[in-house]
This record gives structure tokens, C-alpha cells and sequence, in this order.
């Protein structure tokens, strides 16, 4: 009975047996159990006050702390419901000294073991092993549930966040432990200021690494876009890391070491990780801010990141309150929405104020032209999100209307797909329309600066061309609808028929029979040579001019077959009618200068963006070299 190891058992018995036993007059009298546990409970605690005093209970062994706990149980239980008989006042003693214990206790487990969390590692490390959203409950590393089951909404957060361990598992069940007693002695707030004052300490180290900083829409005004973008993809990054794994993390670390209480829980979270929300969401709103038009993309991967993290928000940040948190993260995903839209509707305006002084040489695509293609080819990705954000146009009846005037109208009505007329309900197609004309016109704009004007239908057709096939190729073919398509596709072809007309009509001349034969139907010779002469020295001059034009890819082929299907029979059938009388006369080489196939080579040599040397290298019609 004197073996200081049976007495903890002897404790929980006497507390356990003494009401069953109350009125056995055959047992041990009640107040000799109640005083064998008294006697024990106080010597454990205070053994822990003298002597060993400087150590720590959960340091020295788990059995130690175990038997402590136990003391703490047994004296509440002896104090019952606040009487306590007249041992009343010594065992509320007792337990003021155990409060003070755990209290440091609590506070140690918490400094020891808290490490800051180093976020650099886990954006690549979302899908690893270790994030696994469900674990095991049979897992034998400590990480399992605990004894009283998982509730509802700490298996919700494991499923749709990343929860990382902040404490090794064995300490929070110890931390669990030391905060269920202090809340049966209502002394849960030392817990949650001890708590607070550790882990928000430890999360505003996080945030600092994630680059979490206070910026003014000043700062973020006077910053060049080689430095903004960087910062808003940091800024990007804080958003995915906090709150789908730091927040959700704590959050469910709270809920583990608090789970006596989960509004204790909600509290201590709240004290402890709201400020740092906060931070991340007013860094969130200084970024959001319509800018140029290079800006659009990283608003709208802010508007689809913090989109998808809000059920996290939602789960982690619950209760009255967290609930600035969740209003906040509200509104500035609508001011995302909002800035992305007015970014994108400035595009426009970005256009029209973009002035040139100079051609593009050699008649090829204009910077800005492909510039603004490649820009909304980007922007297909994002075409979801962009519907949302112009939302869908509803008509006086109340049902979806069809934006986008005439055009869309036509299209709505001509048969088209019906995933196309879909498409064209979103008021977002008048602004994708505004934004094309607005380039259209800038084109025809560039065109007048050229003086030559079969360059500048070049340069017209050049750049029709790249818009219609980025159009079709750019996933924004269903939005703009293929009325638009079919148009400008009957652009390109004029322009071409132009090109031709222009820079070929006149050679053409010089093919013509009239005035070769003179009276008697003979030949003029002189006149036939004057042709031939005029002729070669036409196609010369097209020729030196227009080799190192530019013409885009998928149109130089078609250009040249235009050229050659027109000119070549015209110049075969003229040569063969009149080569016989130019052969066999002095220096005839200077004038049967260019057979059928030197037309069609050369021909094929046009538009190779630079000038080209194989003028001279002709197979002669003569055989004079």
C-alpha cells in the first residue's frame, strides 16, 4: 500500500468506488477514501512545486504526466460540484497550483516544439503523399483521429485543403489534454493567450517568407510592369499557400489542441490568424487595380485562385468571428471581377491611342497586330472566366438575349452552332467586337502611312490575314461567331484581287495584240520589241521591289498562285505567237529574255522578305546562254 506507484490507482478507485459504497455500513467510511485521494493528488502536484519545480512535468516522462493529470481529475472530482465538505478550501489550493503548472506547461509544449513553417517547399508539394486529405485512422504515427472521432468540418477541411503537421501529433494530444483540464477549471483563456502569443508569432514568420507585404496603391501605381508582375505572382503564390494550407492548417490545429471547445477554437483562431488573412486580402486589393492591358492575366489568375479558395475560407475562417475574414475575401474577389473587366474593356482604348509614324517594313504583320492576337489567343484560356465576369444579357421578356448587334443577331438566326449562339448571348462579345474593330481600324490606319500603294495593300492583307487566322485558331472563334469569320475572311481575298489588279494590271499591256501588226496585217517588229522590252523591264521592277516584301505564311503560296495562274498563260500564249519573229535577229537575248518557266521560278522567289539574287540566273529562250 506504501508503493507510491499503486497510488494513482488507488486514487481513481477511492474517487470511483465512494459513491456506489456510500451506504455500504460494511465499507471503509467514504471521508477515509476521499482523504486517501486528497493526500495523494496533492502530493503529486506538489511535488512538481517543490524541488522539481524548475522542470518540466511532460519532459521528464509520459507517466509523470499522466499521473498529473490524474491528480488534476482527482481533486476536481473530489471538489464536486464547488462544495467540496472542509476539505473545500484545501483542494481548490491545489488546484490553483496545478492551474500555474499546466498553464507553464502548455506554454513550454507550445515553444519547444513550434518550428516557422518554411512555405518555399509547398506549392510544389500540394499533390505529395504527405498532403493526404484523408488519412488512415489506423495509422500508427500519432496522426490519426483522435479517440472522440473527427468532426464534420475537420474531415471537410482535410478533403478540400492541404493539412500539414504543425506540431508532432503526440504533442497536440498532450496540448489537448492540458487544455481540456484548464477548461474544466475555467481557465481556458491562459491556454488561448499562450497559444496566440506562440503560433501568431510563428505565422507572421510564414507570411513574411511567402512575401506578404504592406503595399499602398501608390507603391503599386508607380511600379513598372517588369517589377508589378513579379509581385503579383508572389502575391498569387501567398494566396494558394495561406490559405489552402497555413490557415486551414491552424485552423485545424486549434480545433485539435481546443477540441473541448470549439468555440474556444473559433476564438483562439480567430485572435490568432484573422490580422494575417487580412494582410494577404488587403495585398490582394492594392494589385487589383485595372492597368495596362498585360495586367488582365494576372487579375484574372487572382480571380479564378481566390474563386476557388473560397470554400477553404469559408471552413477555416467559420463562425461570427472570422467573419470580416469571409466578407472581405467577398469583396475583394469582386473587385477583382471588377478590375479585370475594365482592363479588358480598355483594351480598346489602349488601341486607339497606340499612334504610328512609320510603316511596318516591307508591308508585314503590324507589332501591334500581333501583339493584340497572341493577347486574346492567351485570353482563350480564360474564356469561362471571362463569361462570368460579363455575365449573361438578359432582354426586356427576361430571357437571354443576344449582344453584339447586327452581326451576332445574323448569326443567332442564320443556323449557326448552338454552342455558338450560346456564346453569343454573353455581353462580352460586344466588347470582343469593339476591341477587333478598333484593331481593324488601326490597321487601315497604318496602311495610309505607306506612299506605295500595292505595299500597302500588302500590308492590308498581311494583317487581315493574321487577325482572321488567330481568330480561328485562338478559341474565340465560338464568341465572335462565324459571321465575322466568313467577312473577313472576303477581306483578305479583296485585298489580294486588289494586289493583283494594281500591281500586275498594267504589265498585262504589253501582252495585248493590238498595234503589233501594222498595214497587210504584217508584224512591227520595232513595235513586238518595244513590247517585250516594256514587258521585261515591268516584271524586272516587280520583281526587285516586291522579292523582299513580306507576305505572312499560308498566304505566299496563294499570292503567287494568283499571280502565276493569270500572268503565265498570258505570257505563254504571247510568246508563242510572236517569239518566231524576234529569233534569229541581232541581240534577239534582249528581248526573249524570260521563258515560261524563268516567269514561274522567279515568281516563286517573290515575297521572301529579302531581295533575292536569282534574276540573272534564267535558262535563255535563244540558247544564246
Amino acid at each position: 500500500m506504501t508503493d507510491e506507484s499503486l497510488l494513482p490507482e488507488i486514487s481513481s478507485l477511492a474517487i470511483r468506488d465512494s459513491p456506489a459504497r456510500a451506504g455500504d455500513s460494511a465499507s471503509s467510511p467514504p471521508d477515509l477514501d476521499v482523504s486517501v485521494a486528497l493526500d495523494h493528488a496533492e502530493a503529486v502536484v506538489r511535488k512538481w512545486e517543490n524541488g522539481t519545480g524548475e522542470q518540466m512535468v511532460w519532459e521528464i516522462s509520459s507517466e509523470d504526466a499522466q499521473d498529473y493529470l490524474l491528480a488534476v481529475d482527482s481533486l476536481q472530482a473530489l471538489l464536486g460540484d464547488g462544495d467540496g465538505g472542509p476539505d473545500a478550501a484545501r483542494i481548490q489550493e491545489v488546484l490553483r497550483i496545478a492551474q500555474g503548472r499546466l498553464k507553464s506547461e502548455f506554454k513550454h509544449l507550445l515553444a519547444i516544439h513550434t518550428e516557422c513553417v518554411d512555405p518555399s517547399w509547398l506549392p510544389e508539394s500540394f499533390s505529395a503523399p504527405s498532403f493526404s486529405s484523408n488519412p488512415d485512422p489506423s495509422d500508427e504515427d500519432g496522426s490519426s483521429t483522435n479517440p472522440d472521432g473527427v468532426s464534420t468540418e475537420q474531415q471537410s477541411m482535410r478533403e478540400q485543403s492541404f493539412i500539414i503537421d504543425l506540431l508532432p501529433p503526440a504533442i497536440v494530444a498532450d496540448l489537448s489534454d492540458i487544455a481540456r483540464r484548464m477548461a474544466n477549471m475555467d481557465h481556458s483563456r491562459d491556454c488561448i493567450d499562450a497559444y496566440i502569443l506562440v503560433r501568431k508569432g510563428v505565422l507572421e514568420d510564414s507570411m513574411f517568407l511567402l512575401g506578404v507585404e504592406r503595399l499602398s496603391s501608390e507603391d503599386v501605381q508607380k511600379m513598372e510592369w517588369k517589377v508589378l508582375e513579379p509581385r503579383m505572382k508572389k502575391c498569387l503564390k501567398a494566396m494558394k499557400v495561406s490559405f489552402k494550407v497555413l490557415f486551414a492548417s491552424e485552423r485545424f490545429l486549434s480545433d485539435e489542441v481546443f477540441a473541448v471547445d470549439l468555440e474556444e477554437s473559433d476564438t483562439c483562431f480567430a485572435e490568432m490568424a484573422n490580422d494575417a488573412a487580412l494582410e494577404v486580402l488587403d495585398m490582394i486589393r492594392v494589385f487589383a487595380t485595372p492597368d495596362k492591358p498585360e495586367k488582365l492575366f494576372r487579375l484574372l489568375d487572382m480571380y479564378e485562385t481566390l474563386k476557388e479558395l473560397l470554400p477553404e475560407i469559408e471552413l477555416a475562417f467559420q463562425g461570427q468571428v472570422c467573419s470580416r475574414v469571409r466578407q472581405e475575401a467577398a469583396d475583394v474577389l469582386d473587385i477583382l471581377s471588377g478590375a479585370a473587366r475594365e482592363t479588358f474593356v480598355g483594351v480598346k482604348n489602349a488601341i486607339e491611342t497606340s499612334l504610328s509614324t512609320q510603316p511596318v517594313v516591307n508591308g508585314a504583320v503590324h507589332p501591334l497586330t500581333r501583339y493584340l492576337m497572341n493577347y486574346l489567343s492567351f485570353l482563350s484560356e480564360y474564356m469561362d472566366t471571362m463569361k462570368e465576369l460579363f455575365g449573361h444579357q438578359e432582354s426586356a421578356n427576361g430571357e437571354a438575349g443576344v449582344a453584339g448587334g447586327d452581326e451576332t443577331s445574323e448569326a443567332a438566326g442564320a443556323g449557326e452552332d448552338e454552342n455558338e449562339v450560346g456564346a453569343l448571348r454573353s455581353p462580352l462579345v460586344p466588347v470582343l467586337m469593339e476591341i477587333l474593330e478598333a484593331l481593324m481600324r488601326h490597321t487601315d490606319e497604318n496602311a495610309r502611312l505607306y506612299k506605295d500603294t500595292v505595299l500597302s495593300t500588302i500590308f492590308l492583307m498581311n494583317n487581315t490575314h493574321y487577325i482572321v487566322q488567330k481568330a480561328k485558331h485562338a478559341g474565340i472563334q465560338f464568341v465572335i461567331g462565324d459571321s465575322w469569320l466568313r467577312r473577313h475572311s472576303s477581306l483578305v481575298r479583296y485585298h489580294a484581287m486588289n494586289y493583283q489588279r494594281v500591281a500586275w494590271g498594267k504589265i498585262f499591256s504589253y501582252l495585248r495584240d493590238e498595234g503589233i501588226r501594222g498595214p497587210g496585217y504584217n508584224i512591227s517588229k520595232e513595235i513586238l520589241k518595244e513590247r517585250f522590252k516594256n514587258f521585261n523591264a515591268a516584271f524586272e521592277e516587280i520583281h526587285r521591289t516586291q522579292a523582299g516584301w513580306v507576305v505572312s505564311d499560308g498566304l505566299r503560296d496563294e499570292l503567287r498562285v494568283l499571280i502565276s495562274d493569270k500572268l503565265i498563260p498570258a505570257y505563254r500564249s504571247f510568246l508563242g505567237r510572236y517569239r518566231v519573229h524576234l529569233e534569229g535577229m541581232r541581240h534577239s537575248e534582249r528581248y526573249l529574255k524570260y521563258s515560261v518557266e524563268d516567269l514561274e521560278n522567279l515568281i516563286n522567289n517573290l515575297f521572301v522578305g529579302a531581295a533575292h539574287g536569282s534574276m540573272s540566273r534564267r535558262r535563255s529562250i535563244t540558247g544564246g546562254g
